[in-house]
């Protein structure tokens, strides 16, 4: 076809119409909560997310699908996740962190 498209390469949207198209994942990420090392979490291997839900939290800008996802999460968690502020570049969220900003961060990470 010309001009047509055959493949794009996307985050996954948060809803979607799948019934146009196949999705076939290339990678799986997972969701991580990111916190100081002096708040208890931090002795923490694994928690539940619902555990943080009076916590305030470092988002990704609410233009990203990173964004839709945490918030997703979060309300399946059952709640509203408190924001801080937005922030989509992860070296500044682990810089604010690690001055402890004393808020916590959703992002995504690439399994190592």
């Amino acid at each position: 076809r010309k001009g047509g498209c055959d493949a794009a390469i996307i985050t996954p949207p948060v809803i979607q119409d799948i019934s146009m198209a196949e999705f076939s994942p290339l990678i799986y990420d997972e969701l991580v909560l990111i916190a100081p090392t002096s708040h208890p979490f931090s002795a923490k291997e694994v928690i539940a997310l619902e555990e943080a839900a009076d916590e305030k939290f470092i988002v990704p800008n609410n233009t990203t699908s990173a964004f839709g996802i945490m918030l997703q999460a979060c309300h399946t968690a059952g709640f509203e996740p408190r924001v801080a502020c937005e922030c989509s570049q992860v070296e500044t969220v682990m810089d604010l962190i690690c001055d402890n900003f004393r808020n916590f961060a959703l992002e995504w990470i690439k399994k190592g």
